[in-house]
């Protein structure tokens, strides 16, 4: 019996020892400031009052919390839209498509989006699991 628990014991340790797993991608509902932000593991969908992005592939923060993602965004102006107005489309080159970087921990994000041209980030503060009712442009 003493073998089985040295064999045990060696298995116990040689597992702890196993370096961490990627961390895991953050999902589910973001809110607040009048930004919603869904997650899940094919991207991010964003909706404010006045704009809307999205960006592909799971939002994995690394081990300080930090996170990277390039997609698109765009700010909407009020009334009605027209139909054959412009709309921008996301691009193919990483210089040209929206930066959303910042950090989570635990329940609370720091999200800052920076739009191509932008040289000033948009900063929001979310909670995990909370719903905003948003207003659309006026």
């Amino acid at each position: 019996m003493a073998g089985l628990g040295a064999v045990l014991l060696m298995a116990t340790v040689t597992a702890s020892a196993q370096p961490p797993s990627a961390a895991a991608a953050l999902t589910g509902v973001w809110g607040g400031q009048r930004l919603q932000l869904v997650l899940d593991a094919d991207g991010g969908r964003l909706e404010g009052d006045c704009a809307s992005g999205t960006f592909s592939g799971p939002l994995r923060p690394g081990a300080d919390g930090r996170f990277l993602a390039h997609g698109h965004f765009e700010d909407h102006a009020p009334g009605p839209q027209a139909g054959d107005a412009l709309v921008s489309v996301q691009s193919a080159t990483l210089a040209e498509q929206t930066r959303f970087s910042g950090s989570v921990d635990g329940k609370r994000m720091w999200l800052e989006i920076l739009p191509p041209g932008s040289s000033t980030p948009q900063r929001f503060e979310l909670l995990q699991g909370v719903t905003v009712k948003r207003v659309r442009c006026l």
